[in-house]
């Protein structure tokens, strides 16, 4: 849980946004509630994750309104994707997209008298009246597919980056620092895993 939730974040600071958490209440995951700013508009949005299920859950009060997902202006949810468990998918959404689906499959179970105010969709399509609002994955505003620790090697890679230059500056180290963050950037790793051999041919004179 708390691995989704940083990476929610880390994903959302990589994208130029500015982040305050605002979570508060029992049972609230730390930093799922938060203050977001980017190109100064300012909106709250709610965090959503998931371990081992696509779907994600909202409850309508008997009032009408949608608990939480009528708070926040933004639903930007987080889960492992059902194919490798290395990845992670994250998908950004105006709360008007998630209070359709919502609210759509409400009154179809109204419909047949299947009562229940807690409803749980995916944002791929699936059959049946209770996963009627399914399928709102194309509406999401932005969307990405990273591996788990992307944004952990992205971060050792930036650093053994300005360790290189720094070498560089001073003479000690650089090119081999060099290639290693090149390499590293190439594969996709991180740069101090990376181990460099040089073999010197000789030549007969």
């Amino acid at each position: 849980m708390k691995n989704l939730i940083k990476t929610a974040h880390e994903w959302l600071l990589d994208g130029g946004y500015k982040i305050e958490d605002v979570s508060s209440g029992q049972g609230v995951p730390k930093g799922s509630r938060l203050k977001i700013e980017k190109s100064g508009e300012e909106l709250s949005c709610v965090i959503k994750y998931s371990e081992n299920s696509g779907r994600i859950s909202f409850t309508r009060m008997e009032d009408g309104v949608w608990k939480v997902l009528s708070e926040f202006n933004r639903v930007l949810y987080v889960f492992h994707s059902p194919n490798d468990p290395n990845r992670v998918q994250i998908l950004l959404f105006d709360n008007k997209t998630l209070l359709n689906a919502f609210e759509s499959t409400f009154i179809a179970l109204q419909k047949e008298e299947k009562y229940g105010y807690e409803i749980w969709l995916s944002p791929e399509k699936e059959n049946g009246t209770r996963f009627l609002g399914s399928g709102y994955i194309d509406q999401a505003i932005d969307r990405a597919y990273v591996p788990l620790n992307h944004f952990k090697e992205q971060a050792s890679n930036e650093q053994a980056a300005l360790k290189a230059s720094d070498s560089k500056a001073s003479g000690n180290g650089g090119i081999m620092d060099e290639i290693k963050t090149m390499l590293a950037s190439h594969l996709g790793v991180n740069a101090e895993s990376i181990e460099i051999e040089v073999k010197i041919k000789s030549f007969a004179t």
